[in-house]
């Protein structure tokens, strides 16, 4: 469309007067993005733990199987 506008966000009467965010606002901001990187970061790290748990069972299982196969219990103290 030829002469179209943006269209600007309505962010109150503060903007209209030319007075700009206040650092309250940009600190809200930040402080709601690290709350929610933190979670993430917490989500991934509980996931990683869980999988490397069941990775070390499925190893475990896998060992005493073998050992029993051969009759053999597997050396927990290494002698």
């Amino acid at each position: 469309m030829a002469g179209s506008m943006k269209l600007q966000p309505d962010d109150g009467p503060r903007y209209s007067l030319g007075i700009g965010p206040s650092l309250d606002d940009m600190v809200g901001s930040r402080q709601k993005f690290a709350r929610r990187f933190a979670e993430a970061i917490g989500k991934l790290a509980g996931n990683v733990k869980e999988d490397r748990r069941k990775e070390d069972q499925r190893t475990c299982h896998k060992i005493a199987r073998v050992c029993g196969n051969y009759g053999r219990r597997p050396m927990a103290d290494g002698g």
